[in-house]
Parts: C-alpha cells; structure tokens; sequence
C-alpha cells in the first residue's frame, strides 16, 4: 500500500535492510548465511521494487505537475510484487523450475487540477 507517497525515512530504513541482507550473502560465515530467510532474500527484493516503482512515479508527477502548472493530489494506491514460480515436467518428474517477477498495481490514483493565472491590469481613469 502507497498510502500518500514514500518518506525519506521508509527510503532509509528500506537501505539498511537490503545493506544487511547483502552483507550476509557476501561474507563466508556459514552462521551469518544461516540466519538469513526467504522475507531476507526475496521479500525485500520484492519491497523494494514496489516501492521504488511508487517513488519514481511520485518523482515523475512532481517533476510533471513542476513543468505544466498543474496540482499533483496523491491518492492511495495499492499493488504486489510477487515471484512465479512453474514446474515442467517430463515423464510425470520434474524436470525444469522456472521463476520471474509478477508485476499487479492494481490502483494507482492521482488527481490534477489545473492553475489558472490572470493577470490584473491596472485600469487607467
């Protein structure tokens, strides 16, 4: 859920934990590599991409709404990421696993309104 865009804070606290996660996959302790689980390795992948593909369209409206003169209302917005996985099999044995992201926003709302300038001449009497 998106409810009204991505702070700074969430941006930090999501770094970290992918800086940890990455930190245990690189070092070549067997107990660092134990520790790790599924929500470590694919959860926060997961997170992340949903979370930069809100970001950069936060980023895109803005930088749009900057540029045409126009009110970027953020509305909430929901979606998943999500791995696929599917078996084929040969002779009733599996025989080959084939994974890939799945990509479902399902709402992504925003509201423009546009500004309207009039300039005020002076009247002359």
């Amino acid at each position: 859920m998106d409810l009204q865009g991505a702070s700074p804070e969430q941006a930090a606290r999501l770094k970290q934990q992918l800086e940890a996660t990455k930190a245990k996959l690189e070092s070549a302790d067997d107990v660092q590599l134990a520790t790790l689980t599924i929500h470590n390795l694919v959860g926060d992948l997961l997170y992340g991409t949903v979370f930069n593909y809100f970001a950069l369209n936060d980023l895109q409206d803005q930088i749009a709404a900057q540029c045409s003169a126009i009110i970027n209302y953020r509305l909430p917005s929901y979606g998943t990421f999500s791995t696929n996985l599917e078996t084929q099999y040969c002779n009733l044995h599996p025989w080959r696993l084939s994974s890939g992201p799945a990509k479902a926003v399902q709402n992504c709302s925003r509201q423009f309104c546009g500004l309207v300038y009039r300039a005020m001449s002076p009247s002359v009497v």
